[in-house]
């Protein structure tokens, strides 16, 4: 990772004919350069629209954590990014979080828990999107931890990650039923899943998503 932009929690919403859009303006400075460069959000709304200096980077999946290529939409000195979304009544936070990130050579461009409970074993089916941002296939390990109190269960995979971007994939099975079922009060127990993605030792991205498991 180079540089990191963190956006502010104040956005400017601006009424539109088929929806609401939220404008924020942001600076780069310094060793922030537009090679690698990418927009990460947390809790984005589903369906929402991003696009810095009128280039339309994507749309929201709904995923807790989302990030978009935004390499040659960004230039040096002042940029804005703008949040799309069409409906009638505007949400009450268009995101909990967000980020203008570079990177040197890989990067967690996505990550998707999938939770499946067979025989009373919860089966967290788990992929990370990788993104590289070199011209060179590049040896990636995968870090993941999920963890709930003082539970903690962890696996590492390695993947080779074309010049493309590529995924890695892993499975991690919650033998103890308790830690998944719901509570007294019917609430269903949060996990944390941390994820540290390397290359030869460095670590180059981390991320953290939360996920339930519905039996």
């Amino acid at each position: 990772m180079k540089e990191t932009t963190t956006l502010g929690r104040d956005w400017a919403a601006h009424r539109l004919d088929d929806g609401w859009e939220y404008t924020q303006a942001f600076e780069t400075e310094g060793e922030f350069g537009p090679t690698g460069a990418c927009v990460e959000f947390r809790d984005l709304t589903p369906g929402a629209t991003v696009l810095i200096n009128g280039t339309e980077l994507g749309a929201s999946s709904g995923l807790p954590f989302v990030r978009f290529e935004a390499s040659g939409a960004i230039h040096a000195g002042r940029n804005e990014i703008a949040i799309r979304i069409a409906r009638e009544a505007a949400p009450a936070e268009i995101c909990r979080e967000a980020r203008v990130v570079t990177y040197d050579k890989v990067s967690i461009s996505g990550i998707d828990i999938d939770p499946e409970v067979v025989d009373n074993i919860a089966n967290i089916w788990i992929t990370v999107f990788v993104g590289n941002h070199t011209n060179e296939e590049q040896l990636a390990l995968a870090s993941i931890v999920l963890a709930q109190g003082e539970n903690t269960e962890k696996v590492e995979i390695s993947e080779m990650v074309q010049p493309s971007g590529g995924e890695i994939d892993a499975v991690v099975r919650i033998m103890d039923p308790s830690m998944w079922q719901p509570d007294e009060a019917g609430e269903q127990p949060l996990f944390d899943c941390l994820i540290g993605l390397q290359i030869e030792g460095e670590i180059m991205d981390v991320a953290e998503v939360q996920f339930q498991v519905s039996p």
